[in-house]
């Protein structure tokens, strides 16, 4: 009997981990260097888009989700961004390019995936647009390793950023912008969350931040900092991350703001649309060597080649399916057709003899 009892128990203990398993992510569950993912925007959420409670074996249905608009995230090596040099401890780097055009500068090790520092294009005032290089000190942990339930930890850092000004005209050269951030991170649920891409095994990571935005402009007589802003507010940061080895990066991600008194929306919408892969568009460099026009392209694309080497082509669409097959670039201008494509964004996958490749985007409107 009481063998029995031992097997029945041991039984029903399988059948409980088979039916509530959670999964735990370390940092081999990021995606590796030269893969890309296609990550949609949705600035319209429907009603039913909510980050929802916490708890055990959670079930998240956001099948609901819409594409605003698409952004590229590349997983690169800081050795092969120009500004990589600026940041010796990271060892992993990720570029936004078609959105923010950001690049993002990591350390993935077996503790934690922790960001020192980026570099984007930043509106900074109406009109002004300039390269700004962002400090993290010291350092701002995005994920611990290994998570799973329960996991917690904090994390208070501050960002710092300076940049030119183009306003001697009226008395200022430049600014600088601050922000402190004081958050604290649980890994609060688990479950299955659907998206328009499908149905994964999931934990969810809730970070609560207070950040402090501060923003200082240079007057040059007298010489002295002139403070132009400052903010506080309060974000919830929710991102369902998966064990899934295809996917590689949060599945989906939202914010609420924290204002009391009221009711507030997800915002701030990410979700990952076509998971990473080599196939789906890899950018080692940019194509300063190739140019292409017109844009849009109507019923061809001309391709000049600024190099002399020996070059191969074929168009991609977004999902990364070949449409137009490889062809040998002969000429230093060359013609392919593109009555066949419908309207949309493309990309022009180059290969060189050397076995280098990059992407030039363009667009097809008839």
């Amino acid at each position: 009997m009481k063998t029995k009892i031992t097997l029945s128990i041991a039984f029903l203990a399988c059948l409980f981990n088979q039916s509530d398993a959670q999964v735990t992510v370390t940092n081999t569950d990021v995606a590796p260097f030269g893969d890309i993912a296609y990550i949609a925007h949705d600035t319209v959420p429907a009603a039913s888009i909510k980050a929802g409670p916490a708890g055990a074996n959670q079930t998240w249905n956001f099948s609901a989700l819409k594409n605003t608009f698409d952004d590229t995230t590349a997983f690169k090596t800081p050795a092969s961004i120009h500004s990589g040099s600026r940041f010796p401890a990271a060892n992993a780097c990720v570029v936004t390019n078609t959105v923010k055009n950001q690049t993002a500068y990591l350390l993935n090790n077996t503790s934690a995936l922790t960001v020192f520092g980026a570099a984007a294009a930043v509106s900074i005032l109406p009109g002004i647009t300039d390269t700004v290089i962002e400090t993290f000190t010291p350092g701002s942990k995005i994920m611990q390793w290994p998570s799973t339930m329960g996991t917690t930890y904090t994390d208070n850092y501050s960002v710092n950023a300076k940049a030119k000004l183009s306003l001697s005209a009226v008395g200022y050269d430049s600014i600088r912008i601050k922000n402190i951030s004081t958050s604290n991170t649980l890994i609060d649920a688990w479950g299955n969350v659907t998206t328009p891409l499908g149905t994964f095994a999931t934990i969810r990571q809730m970070r609560h931040s207070i950040n402090t935005d501060s923003t200082w402009i240079h007057r040059l007589a007298p010489p002295s900092w002139v403070l132009s802003s400052h903010v506080q507010d309060t974000i919830t940061h929710y991102a369902w991350w998966t064990s899934d080895p295809t996917v590689g990066f949060p599945l989906c991600e939202m914010d609420y703001q924290v204002r009391p008194g009221k009711t507030d929306t997800a915002t701030n919408i990410t979700w990952m649309r076509v998971k990473p892969s080599p196939q789906a568009v890899i950018e080692l460099s940019d194509l300063n060597f190739i140019s292409a026009y017109p844009c849009p392209a109507n019923s061809f694309i001309n391709i000049k080649m600024k190099t002399a080497d020996v070059w191969t082509v074929s168009v991609v669409d977004i999902t990364g399916r070949t449409v137009v097959a490889s062809q040998l670039l002969v000429n230093e201008t060359n013609t392919i057709s593109t009555a066949s494509l419908n309207n949309g964004i493309y990309f022009l996958l180059v290969t060189n003899s050397k076995g280098n490749r990059g992407v030039k985007k363009f667009s097809v409107m008839h």
